[in-house]
């Protein structure tokens, strides 16, 4: 997304991290009213926020792929955590959707795994180290939309 222009981009990066973070806090209200307590999933939360907020400012300032990979990896992290809250709350039977919601994360989870392999593969400029490391990176994306 380095083709588009600095305000559009900024503009796209940061309402993406308002995304994640609604979709943070709606999976706390829904884990917290479904009787969950505080517990080993919720530890990923700093997580996915820091990734979203470090991936918006560099998305937002430069443009820089890595900076919408990492904003994707936490905003796919957030998805997978308020769907994962959806469809393990206690009433889980009658909640309209909770099924397609426990597959939803399962996908997402895949994408999750693949977005974190990819950083350190693309660290610094968003690219692989050299033309060798495609193969690589094509494998790990095709791996991350198989696994299910």
């Amino acid at each position: 997304m380095p083709h588009q222009p600095p305000a559009r981009r900024s503009r796209l990066a940061w309402a993406l991290l308002g995304l994640t973070v609604v979709l943070i806090v709606s999976t706390l209200v829904i884990a917290f009213t479904g009787g969950e307590t505080w517990n080993q999933k919720f530890a990923t939360i700093p997580v996915m926020i820091a990734f979203a907020v470090v991936g918006a400012l560099v998305a937002a300032r430069t443009g820089n792929r890595l900076g919408w990979l990492f904003l994707f990896a936490g905003m796919a992290g957030a998805v997978s955590l308020v769907v994962e809250a959806y469809a393990a709350r206690v009433p889980a039977a009658r909640l309209p959707g909770a099924a397609w919601a426990g597959w939803i994360f399962t996908i997402v989870l895949g994408l999750v795994g693949t977005l974190f392999f990819l950083v350190p593969l693309l660290f610094p400029d968003g690219r692989p180290p050299s033309r060798r490391w495609w193969p690589v990176v094509w494998a790990a994306i095709i791996a991350g939309s198989f696994r299910r």
